[in-house]
Parts: C-alpha cells; sequence; structure tokens
C-alpha cells in the first residue's frame, strides 16, 4: 500500500524512479499518473527516458519510425557506438578458484556479523542466509568449469553457418516481465534447433552474469543437442554476431547490437522499440520461428534495407540518449547529496516532457 499512500499523499503529475516496477506501474496507471525512468541504451554508458512499461520511450519510437523513411548523409555511417563490454577477464578473476575462496569467507563473516546485530538490537529482520550465497557462488564456480568443458566440445569453422543466441539472465525483468511465455531459454533454444536446416548450426554464448544462476544440468542440455555449438566465455560477442546468418534474442542488448552490425534478428518480445526495425522480426509460436528462418536464409534483406536500419539506430540512438557521470552512484544510494547530478537528471526529464509537449518539473 505504500505507492498508494505517497501518491494519495502528495498528488504528483509524475514519479521517477531509477527502475521500473511492475506493481508501481499498475498503480500509476490506474492513479493516472506519469511514470518515469531511465533505461540503458544498451551502448556504452548511454540511457534514455522511458515512458512506457517496457523499457520504452515514445519519442524514440517515434524517432526511429520517422528516421526509417529517411535517407542519411556519410556522417551518420562515421558515427561508432561502444559496446556494452563485461570483458574477457570478468570470467577468470570472479570464478577462480582464489576468488571463490574470498567470496566464500567474505559471506561467512558477513553471516557472522548479521547474527551479532539480530542478538544485540533484537533485529528480527529476514535476509538471505549467508549459505545461500556461499552456495550461489560454488554453483557459479562448478557451472563455468563445465560450460568451459562443454565450450570444447565442438568448434566453430570459418565456412560454418549458424544462428548466434545470446543467453540471458534468468530470472530477470527483461525476461520474466516483458517476454512473458517466451521466457524459457531452453524451450527458444530447441525451436531453433529444429527449425534450422541441416548444414546450419546454432552457437550460443552465456551471460557473463548468469553462471551462478543455471541449473547444475543446464548446459549439458543444450550442449547434447547435435546442431548447437556453445562459444568461449571469452569470445568477443560482437564478432560472433558479424561472423552469424543471423540472430536470435529474446529481449535484450544482443537485437540492438545485431541492427547495428547489420544482422537480421528473431525476437520473441512484444512492444519494445527494437520491433520498428525492418530487420527485426517478431515470434509469437514454434511456427511463427520456422517460416520466419526459412524468409531469412532463402530471401535475406539487402544491404540497402541493412544500412538504413543501422543508421536509423545510430541517429535514433544518438539524438535521444545521454551520458550521466556517476549515475550508478545514486542509483544505488551512493550519491544522495549530489545536487548537480539531480540537476542533470532533471534536465534530461525536462527535455523529454518538452519534446512530448508536456509540463516541465
Amino acid at each position: 500500500k505504500l505507492f498508494e499512500k505517497v501518491i494519495e499523499d502528495y498528488k504528483p503529475d509524475l514519479i521517477f524512479c531509477f527502475q521500473r516496477f511492475f506493481y508501481l506501474d499498475l498503480v500509476c496507471k490506474k492513479k493516472k499518473v506519469d511514470l518515469f525512468h531511465f533505461a540503458p541504451a544498451r551502448f556504452g554508458n548511454l540511457y534514455f527516458v522511458c515512458d512506457k512499461f517496457h523499457n520504452n520511450s515514445s519519442i524514440l519510437e517515434k524517432s526511429i519510425s520517422e528516421n526509417l523513411n529517411k535517407k542519411f548523409d556519410d556522417k551518420v555511417e562515421d558515427i561508432l557506438l561502444e559496446q556494452v563490454w563485461y570483458g574477457t577477464k570478468n570470467n577468470q578473476i570472479r570464478f577462480s578458484k582464489l576468488n571463490l575462496i574470498k567470496n566464500i569467507i567474505n559471506f561467512f563473516l558477513k553471516g557472522i556479523k548479521q547474527n551479532l546485530s539480530k542478538k544485540i538490537n533484537n533485529n528480527l529482520t529476514e535476509r538471505v542466509s549467508s549459505s545461500v550465497w556461499i552456495q550461489n557462488e560454488v554453483n557459479g564456480y562448478l557451472n563455468f568449469k563445465k560450460y568451459l568443458k562443454f565450450s570444447k566440445n565442438k568448434k566453430l569453422d570459418i565456412n560454418t553457418h549458424y544462428a548466434y543466441f545470446s543467453l540471458h539472465m534468468e530470472p530477470e525483468k527483461t525476461t520474466q516481465h516483458f517476454a512473458n511465455e517466451f521466457n524459457n531459454s531452453l524451450e527458444i533454444i530447441t525451436w531453433i534447433s529444429k527449425c534450422l536446416p541441416a548444414n546450419y548450426f546454432l552457437v550460443i554464448k552465456e551471460h557473463p552474469k548468469a553462471f551462478n544462476m543455471r541449473d547444475n544440468n543446464f548446459y549439458e542440455k543444450i550442449s547434447s543437442i547435435s546442431n548447437v555449438i556453445l562459444a568461449s566465455p571469452y569470445d568477443h560477442s560482437w564478432e560472433l554476431i558479424k561472423g552469424s546468418s543471423f540472430v536470435v534474442g529474446i529481449n535484450g542488448t544482443s537485437i540492438t547490437e545485431a541492427v547495428y552490425l547489420k544482422k537480421e534478428v528473431i525476437s520473441y518480445v512484444d512492444n519494445m522499440f527494437f520491433n520498428l526495425f525492418t530487420t527485426v522480426y517478431s515470434c509469437k509460436s514454434y511456427f511463427d520461428t520456422k517460416k520466419i528462418i526459412n524468409k531469412i536464409i532463402q530471401t535475406s534483406a539487402t544491404e540497402i534495407i541493412l544500412n538504413n536500419n543501422r543508421n536509423t539506430l545510430i541517429k535514433s540512438i544518438n539524438e535521444h540518449s545521454f551520458e550521466i557521470e556517476n549515475i550508478q552512484d545514486i542509483k544505488y544510494g551512493k550519491s544522495e547529496s549530489n545536487i548537480f547530478l539531480f540537476k542533470e537528471i532533471t534536465k534530461r526529464i525536462n527535455d523529454f516532457l518538452i519534446l512530448n509537449n508536456k509540463f516541465k518539473i
């Protein structure tokens, strides 16, 4: 009832939050209050203002629709977007034996501290037990080792035809809330595998932060599929996208990256701004998947169409996204007194409201 009480007491016209909550979204719709948040553009440290639930921006959608019908000058071609890249060394450090031991000791000491705090301060607040975090770290370490083993079983040849599928963190908002019934990666992998021609493979790469979220047998299951190849965790995803025939994504970064790198995409989510691109095809069933794969392979998009979609993405992102220094600090409560940061955030929201012909804050 907290959200309802805040709205009833303060009667705001607009609420801004860093992360959109499903329940808050429902309350704001019922109370007819605008709800804004910042969403990462998934290129470098760029963000854009969202006024819709699915990390969507009405201004960005409008820009994409308009730019798809325009001719671009050479300057757009020269604009380069930076990848959100977790780095090769992240996995080596995070899932090393030394780091595992450090994390176990750290969580063990935190557990002791929490128990002492409960006894001294009579604090009855329930927290996740340190044993759960320790188990999670051990699971991530073992899964990473399994993934490395299975990724060495089948290798990509330079002449291999393949579709590329980047796994998501699961559970996560982008799949659980936005993709609804299409949040089962294993099912999507099975669909794609069955629909590919005999001379095609499905190349899969794990999300760098998802190893400790998987079932212990997950990698064994997908690597046992004859036309599935697990890419090395050290492979650069942009190189895998460039070498692919097309890209598959339930939702997320790889879809916009594929548009930028001039590849056709199959997506399994509705109401996202990237569905406006003419090289992104939304699927709702296994039969849709089969039909679209056949279409991509038999009559692939022309270079002109691929270029037009890429340039539209670049121009729209460039015009309607921004970088705010130390934005993560305020998101996680580290810069509550930084008045300059709050002023910059207010400015970005006001710019959005002006473009939408609404009030200013």
